[in-house]
């Protein structure tokens, strides 16, 4: 059976509040260049402008200069760097590569303080209160954490993630899309990654600049190796073309997917939903299957709850597999429970189960009437 790559997971802390829109992202960035948050964490995928938005944000909301750190930035260089921007707002890109560090830690935990003014220290390198930088300075500076992922290492860095209001960009495909074609100048490159900026593992901004150019290179196969380069999902694009494809039945679907990629029927739901939530309601045009599920009145309210009743073609056919693909809905056990209760069916193992009760009901009875 092949096997199907994971999706690489660009988790933020637990207590961190999702955004999914630009125009979200673009108010923390407002708010925070106005000191409004005080200091504030970003994780989310790479290539999706988070950087960018916050130097844009700082540049045209601030009277004075900003610091802008990367990774490479070792413990002395970050220590210097905060006292040269004293009182700047400091912006320190991909700061998962610095929390491996105890030293960096341990400045960024000084200048990430609640309490205003903060004090910052050092003290090796013999530094004095009449160097340049001194040992010890105080500062009000704000500090923006920007990152890819974020790892709690340990209760240093839990406490860092403690000192800022913490944020999970995760923009879909289509918001993504939205966004480059606000700004985005080449209208070709972009029709042309809007039929498959959906079939793209982990999209980015960097698959448009990256087609363009292969495209300005004038390489006949441009678009193979650009389909390559930005790593569309060979699995993902199939579902979507059987999607669309209105000759073909659900099941025809099913079993073409299955002859071309080895794999299970399972999987096909699962992209498809997959498809789905990637996308707003029916931009990808998917074909709905033939067989509907009866919608219950008080079905509970969970997020991405719709995509069920399009998921499953039939329920004579995906008895057994309706509480997998509940799972693609929620992870409680209770709420699937009630799902399958609603929806009128059950596993093999809850239908022999109600079946050896019927019987043993019965048999209590057939023993009253003699």
């Amino acid at each position: 059976m092949a096997k199907r790559t994971p999706k690489l997971a660009y988790a933020g802390p637990d207590n961190a509040v999702k955004i999914t829109t630009y125009t979200k992202l673009q108010q923390v960035a407002q708010d925070f260049a106005l000191g409004k948050l005080g200091n504030v964490l970003i994780v989310g995928p790479p290539g999706m402008g988070k950087t960018y938005t916050f130097r844009l944000a700082v540049q045209q909301s601030s009277n004075h200069r900003y610091a802008y750190l990367n990774n490479h930035a070792a413990p002395f260089g970050l220590y210097t760097k905060v006292w040269q921007y004293t009182d700047m707002p400091l912006i320190i890109d991909d700061i998962r590569a610095i929390n491996s560090n105890p030293a960096s830690v341990g400045v960024l935990m000084a200048v990430c303080d609640s309490n205003k003014p903060k004090l910052v220290t050092w003290t090796t390198n013999n530094l004095t209160p009449d160097t340049e930088p001194p040992s010890s300075f105080e500062t009000n500076s704000d500090v923006a954490l920007i990152t890819n992922a974020w790892d709690t290492l340990n209760e240093r860095v839990k406490a860092l993630e403690d000192r800022c209001m913490c944020y999970h960009f995760v923009p879909s495909s289509h918001e993504l899309h939205r966004y480059v074609g606000s700004w985005f100048k080449d209208q070709s490159i972009y029709d042309w990654m809007a039929t498959r900026i959906y079939q793209v593992k982990n999209p980015s901004i960097r698959s448009y600049e990256k087609a363009m150019q292969l495209r300005d290179s004038g390489a006949a196969d441009w678009q193979d190796d650009a389909a390559a380069m930005i790593g569309v999902d060979p699995e993902l694009a199939l579902v979507i073309k059987l999607e669309l494809d209105k000759s073909l039945k659900p099941g025809q679907r099913v079993a073409r997917f299955k002859q071309q990629t080895k794999l299970s029927p399972k999987t096909y739901y699962r992209r498809r939903i997959e498809a789905q939530r990637n996308t707003p309601g029916g931009h990808t045009k998917l074909v709905p299957p033939k067989f509907k599920l009866p919608k219950p009145k008080n079905l509970p309210k969970l997020v991405n709850a719709q995509p069920l009743y399009e998921a499953v073609p039939s329920l004579a056919e995906r008895a057994d597999g309706i509480y997998d693909i509940l799972g693609q809905v929620t992870k409680n056990e209770g709420e699937r429970a009630k799902l399958v209760k609603m929806l009128g069916t059950r596993s093999k193992k809850a239908k022999a189960k109600k079946a050896a009760k019927a019987n043993k009901t019965k048999g209590k009875a057939g023993k009253k009437k003699n």
